[in-house]
């Protein structure tokens, strides 16, 4: 099952370990896409009721060296809402 499909489905545990897992796969440069791993990895942390480490993981992303990238930084700001 993919990241879409474990988010949409509500099933919070797997979504968070298939963001991980993703994050651990995907190229730094793939920007974009890690972004949105990090956006299903903070929603399902928000299901599962941890808003702590929901915002923390996507505060350390925006401290990162690629959160100077345009679209990488909106999708993590976006994260926050």
């Amino acid at each position: 099952m993919c990241i879409r499909d474990s988010y949409a489905t509500a099933r919070c545990e797997l979504s968070a370990t298939a963001a991980r897992d993703a994050l651990n796969r995907l190229p730094a440069s793939y920007h974009n896409v890690r972004g949105f791993a990090l956006i299903i990895l903070s929603a399902a942390l928000q299901m599962q009721g941890d808003p702590v480490q929901s915002q923390r993981v996507v505060l350390e992303a925006l401290q990162q060296e690629d959160a100077s990238i345009a679209d990488y930084k909106t999708l993590m700001l976006a994260a926050l809402c």
